[in-house]
C-alpha cells in the first residue's frame, strides 16, 4: 500500500469556460512548490493525486500548505481491492 495525497481544487470548479486554464495553473504551481525526487503527480476528475513513493508525508504536506488556490487535501492510502 502506498500513501497518496488527494488535492481538491475547490472554487476553481466554478470558473466556467476558463476552468481548464485555472486548473492547469494550479497544477503547475503545486509541481513547482512541492518538489521531491520520489513523488509523482496524476490528474484525474478535476483532482490532483500526489503519489508519495516513500517520501515523508509531513514534509510534502508542509509544502502543500504554501500553495494558494488549494481548497483542501487529504492523505489517502491506495489498496488493491
Amino acid at each position: 500500500m502506498e500513501n497518496t495525497i488527494l488535492v481538491r481544487f475547490g472554487d476553481l470548479m466554478l470558473k466556467g469556460a476558463n476552468k481548464k486554464r485555472f486548473i492547469k495553473a494550479l497544477r503547475q504551481s503545486v509541481k513547482e512548490k512541492v518538489s521531491h525526487p520520489k513523488i509523482s503527480f496524476e490528474h484525474a476528475h478535476d483532482r490532483l493525486y500526489i503519489h508519495l513513493g516513500g517520501a515523508d508525508v509531513e514534509t510534502i504536506t508542509k509544502m502543500l500548505k504554501r500553495v494558494s488556490g488549494i481548497d483542501s487535501f487529504s492523505v489517502v492510502t491506495e489498496t488493491n481491492q
